[in-house]
């Protein structure tokens, strides 16, 4: 117990002394404080912005700040000053459509809801965003919905469409990024021998892909023994993969693929644990769709002149007066639908000094065209009438239009004719109806006007009217989600 005591003493004084030999003498240098923080030091003097909201601002008036939702739900810095400082947030992006919207159609509001949990556990209120505006849709997925749609046929009438072919007979080396191990290229043939470990290459590479479409792989392949192994569909983070059969004869194999997620794709084979030697002659990757047929679009903005749509494509021109879009009259048509009139001149100078025209501003027609029309019309009285190929209303170029001009009576009847566009009517945009014929003033009433280009393809373009309802329920699906 003496020796621990005076080793603790000899330690004690050794420290002793060992400060005492330190200079303690101040530093005489002063550092001057940033300019950055000395102009904002006033800030100190401050409270939370919201403590100075006057209460003669009433009490449902409330200071509010956006925010990006992502800094917020750290709950770090960001989240600190919103809450001290306010009495409510907005999401700065993260509410809003193309955010929370997914080109598939899907909605992820994991954000928002972590956004909601945080304000409510601060005790901050949330003041909602624009349900909707002219920015930030998922524009992709829009558009998308609307897109051509493919004509429905009878699916064993569907074609195979082949979208890219790796002919191997065409070829002396591997032609692909090689990943480890590359397959030979003997008389035209691709061989490929088990390295005795796991093992890839590609066969096909660079194949535009629809997502929305199924795909098919096809190889003239054989083995030296039976068997099956991995083909990979897809691109780098998003491929799929399916088992391909292998016989000891050159046969056509195939794997369908309706997974893929990406716009560009490539083909690889993984033979793996197949120990078995693999030739290869070519890989083709296809997909089906409805053969191309014949079928009609219309050109017109509001055939059934609708309250509230475009009258731009129906032409008045009534003795003495401007041309005008027809004025709608609601329910006078047949069957309560709507219609259009124009009244005619008694005792006219020309049959054109009272015209009607079907015009198609943002299309130029051309000579031979085929198109088809159809429409419901009647008169005050019984009058014939002339129809002429015009450029811009008014803007005459051949005097015969139609196969047979409308005969009107005093009772609805159904026009429709198909033909082609007169050789002398290249580049008309507007059917003349000549209504002075007659030298009787009469009134002449049109409704549901359509006319139609004879179109081929294997897509048809959606309505208007099927447009603005797709559109209404992507809307409403929104706004359901979101409150």
């Amino acid at each position: 117990m003496k020796h621990k005591i005076n080793i603790i003493g000899t330690i004690i004084l050794f420290l002793a002394l060992s400060f005492s030999c330190v200079d303690d003498t101040s530093q005489l240098f002063n550092v001057e404080k940033p300019e950055s923080i000395a102009q904002k030091e006033y800030l100190n003097d401050y409270d939370a912005l919201k403590t100075y909201i006057s209460n003669s601002a009433g009490p449902n008036f409330k200071l509010g700040a956006g925010v990006t939702v992502s800094d917020y739900i750290n709950e770090g810095l960001t989240y600190r000053a919103i809450n001290s400082n306010f009495d409510r947030v907005t999401a700065g992006n993260a509410m809003k459509y193309g955010s929370v919207v997914g080109d598939d159609g899907s909605m992820n509001f994991g954000p928002v809801v972590q956004f909601v949990t945080a304000a409510k556990d601060a005790g901050t209120e949330i003041y909602g965003h624009t349900l909707l505006w002219h920015a930030q849709q998922n524009k992709k997925y829009l558009e998308k919905i609307i897109a051509d749609k493919e004509i429905e046929v009878d699916p064993d009438a569907k074609l195979d469409v082949i979208d890219k072919t790796t002919d191997f007979s065409t070829m002396n080396s591997f032609p692909f990024y090689v990943m480890g191990y590359e397959p030979d290229i003997i008389d035209g043939v691709l061989v490929s021998n088990f390295p005795g470990e796991w093992y890839q290459y590609f066969v096909v590479d660079g194949v535009s892909t629809d997502p929305s479409k199924e795909y098919k792989v096809t190889a003239m392949i054989r083995a030296s023994k039976e068997g099956a192994f991995n083909v990979q569909m897809g691109n780098w983070g998003a491929t799929t993969e399916k088992q391909i059969s292998v016989s000891t004869e050159w046969e056509e194999q195939f794997v369908t693929f309706n997974t893929i997620t990406t716009e560009s794709s490539f083909v690889v084979f993984q033979p793996g644990t197949f120990d078995g030697q693999v030739e290869v002659q070519w890989v083709s990757v296809s997909h089906s769709e409805a053969p191309s047929v014949s079928f009609y679009v219309n050109q017109l903005e509001n055939s059934q002149m609708l309250t509230g749509g475009s009258m731009d494509n129906f032409v008045v021109r009534e003795f003495g007066k401007a041309d005008v879009p027809g004025a709608i009259l609601e329910g006078e048509g047949p069957d309560g639908t709507n219609a259009i009139k124009i009244t005619s001149i008694a005792d006219p100078a020309n049959t054109h000094d009272t015209q009607f025209f079907i015009y198609t501003p943002d299309k130029a027609w051309e000579a031979g065209e085929e198109y088809r029309i159809s429409f419901w019309y009647k008169a005050s009285a019984a009058a014939a009438s002339e129809t002429q190929c015009h450029g811009e209303p008014g803007g005459y170029m051949h005097y015969i239009m139609l196969p047979q001009n409308p005969q009107f009576t005093t009772e609805w009847k159904h026009y429709e004719a198909t033909s082609s566009i007169p050789a002398d009517g290249d580049g008309m945009k507007s059917i003349a109806f000549n209504l002075n014929v007659s030298t009787e003033q009469v009134t002449y009433y049109f409704a549901n006007i359509v006319w139609e280009t004879v179109e081929s393809g294997n897509k048809i373009p959606l309505t208007p009217e099927e447009k603005a309802d797709t559109l209404t329920y992507a809307m409403e699906t929104w706004i359901a989600g979101v409150m």
